[in-house]
């Protein structure tokens, strides 16, 4: 039996130009095609035609139909991550016919902030972080972060998820920025900041807070004030063997 794209069809849908919705990175949407051929028919691939958004890789599209036959089939795009929100008009071409589809591109906001753990001792502390914004809406970062210290707590790792586990205290953590901060998609910025941690903490036990900035996390994790160096015995005079 011969197979190719011939005597497929795109079947229109009841409600307009096809919508595909989602994230920039994970545009979805579904469209029906249907066999009118003689023979099994396969459809690969697709491609996007549109002047205010770029696709720089369509998603795959990968379609089998036998004769007289209609299936729904996902069809899924990846546009820049910085692609602000809203309905962006193209014509997509499957199986060698173009149709009218809507991109409706939501927001995605999504800030990362390195080091993602710092160390701080009781008082104050003069901290450095960047933070960059890799999502699609302006990032607003708040002048003050607050969050409770946890006691006994593990340090959090960088695939752990954002929260550290803990005893909960009524104590905070206080993050504080000069001012507030609002950063354009695409932008990084190195921001001077202050970590306050109240005193009366137990030197031999380990506190941690995890401060949220936007969508991101500080982890700040306690240490003494100061440190006793430790003492070493005093090496003897060496023997010798001879």
């Amino acid at each position: 039996m011969s197979e190719g794209s011939a005597g497929v069809r795109v079947r229109p849908g009841a409600e307009g130009p096809l919508v595909l919705t989602g994230p920039p990175t994970a545009l979805r949407g579904r469209v029906r095609l249907g066999n009118d051929g003689e023979h099994r028919a396969t459809v690969r691939g697709l491609s996007v035609h549109g002047e205010r958004i770029d696709i720089p890789a369509p998603g795959p599209l990968l379609a089998r139909l036998d004769p007289g036959t209609t299936k729904e089939v996902e069809v899924r795009l990846r546009a820049g991550a910085g692609t602000p929100p809203g309905d962006y008009p193209v014509r997509l071409e499957i199986g060698g016919q173009e149709l009218e589809a809507i991109l409706r591109v939501q927001a995605a906001p999504r800030l990362t902030v390195a080091p993602a753990i710092v160390t701080a001792a009781p008082g104050i502390t003069a901290v450095e972080v960047q933070v960059t914004n890799m999502g699609n809406v302006v990032a607003d970062l708040a002048a003050t972060a607050r969050a409770r210290l946890l006691v006994d707590a593990d340090v959090p790792g960088p695939f752990l998820g954002p929260g550290a586990a803990g005893t909960p205290t009524e104590l905070d953590a206080v993050l504080r920025l000069p001012a507030p901060v609002s950063l354009p998609p695409g932008s990084a910025e190195t921001l001077a900041a202050t970590v306050e941690i109240p005193a009366g903490l137990d030197a031999e036990r380990r506190y941690v807070a995890s401060l949220p900035v936007c969508t991101a996390t500080v982890h700040v994790v306690v240490v003494p004030r100061t440190a006793t160096p430790v003492k070493r015995a005093p090496s003897g005079p060496r023997r010798s063997h001879a």
